[in-house]
């Protein structure tokens, strides 16, 4: 049987998203899975990744820096340590600031 250890949930997701690292060409990446206190995150993964950097999800326009929690040849495990809506720069994460116009209406 599964434990979960995360301490939010998460929300399956296919986000398009950056990783932007000072002094290094941004990298493209996809966000599977977000919660407001981490995200998994997908891409050809370079031995140099810091274990700190910074996520930027455009759609949402939504960027945090993150730090690693586990690290593989195709995925990386983040979790937020702080956090900057460019709508708001509130600096507390909440579901609002990473969906930000993605929820769907309900009907």
């Amino acid at each position: 049987m599964h434990i979960e250890r995360r301490q939010f949930g998460r929300r399956t997701t296919s986000l398009h998203g950056w990783i932007k690292i000072q002094g290094r060409p941004q990298i493209a990446c996809h966000v599977r899975n977000l919660s407001v206190g981490g995200a998994l995150i997908e891409l050809d993964v370079p031995d140099w990744l810091p274990y700190r950097f910074r996520l930027v999800i455009e759609a949402t326009r939504f960027e945090t820096d993150c730090e690693i929690r586990h690290k593989g040849s195709t995925s990386v495990g983040v979790m937020f340590v702080e956090s900057r809506d460019t709508r708001a720069g509130s600096g507390v994460i909440t579901d609002k600031d990473l969906w930000g116009g993605l929820e769907r209406p309900v009907l």
